[in-house]
């Protein structure tokens, strides 16, 4: 199995801190001339922002893939979504840079239950190879699926 996306939990973890942070750094500017409000202020916000970088790396999942299979594993369990049943695949233009690093959003598209659409996001970089291998193996395999890559 090759895996799509290493780092995912990693990024979506990262995130969250750094707006925390930078919160953090706004509000003691703002109320440097209330310092009896600063400190439970800040805390509060620190609190809300730990749990929301923790509820962010909980709720997302990994994705590896094999010759027939995509895999999403998270804390509920594997989810096996067979190959064919990928629809599209886009990679937004907009990018993010986190620590140095350009992220791209890559979203796969994909039928569960024959009926409903549901999708799949995370993080890539250019530097990340197993990309290009799993559009390419898709292209070669289902060439019907629809793939909007940068």
């Amino acid at each position: 199995m090759e895996n799509l996306a290493p780092n995912n939990k990693i990024y979506k973890t990262i995130l969250p801190a750094i707006l925390t942070f930078i919160a953090c750094l706004i509000l003691i500017t703002l109320l440097q001339d209330y310092l009896l409000v600063v400190g439970p202020v800040v805390l509060i916000t620190i609190i809300i922002g730990y749990f929301i970088a923790l509820r962010s790396f909980n709720q997302n999942s990994n994705a590896f893939y094999d010759t027939n299979f995509l895999y999403l594993i998270d804390k509920w369990g594997t989810h096996k979504i067979n190959l064919s049943e990928i629809s599209s695949i886009t990679t937004t233009p907009t990018s993010i840079k986190i620590m140095g690093f350009l992220l791209y959003s890559y979203t796969i598209y994909y039928n569960e239950d024959g009926n409903s659409l549901n999708s799949y996001s995370f993080k890539v970089s250019h530097s990340n190879s197993n990309i290009k291998m799993f559009e390419k193996h898709l292209s070669q395999y289902h060439p019907s699926i629809r793939i909007d890559s940068f």
